[in-house]
């Protein structure tokens, strides 16, 4: 499912596709531990404002930004309002059956 911000350039709603789909395959790749899933889950659903500025580099994540940007990134803002960040945990989300982690 498309989730854009109304202000974002074509860029950054290509990267949240690639991330999206990024995190969709590796929630849906059967070796991925169900314990990392709810860890990306759960920053899917904390609150920015209680967030702030902070950064998260969590691997699977970066790793999804890195090779949809081709830049060498050690973190991704960890924040809604980032295409990186929040298409990697839709497409978590959009991946995972409700049943299985309660959404």
């Amino acid at each position: 499912m498309e989730s854009y911000d109304d202000d974002w350039t074509d860029g950054q709603r290509a990267l949240y596709d690639e991330c999206h789909r990024a995190g969709g395959e590796w929630a849906g790749d059967p070796d991925t531990p169900t314990e990392e899933v709810q860890h990306v889950i759960d920053l899917g659903q904390a609150d920015d404002d209680s967030r702030a500025d902070a950064e998260t580099d969590y691997p699977p994540l970066v790793d999804a930004v890195t090779a949809a940007t081709g830049e060498n990134l050690t973190s991704v803002p960890a924040s809604h309002h980032d295409p990186g960040f929040r298409g990697f945990v839709d497409g978590v989300r959009d991946a995972t059956a409700d049943e299985v982690f309660g959404l």
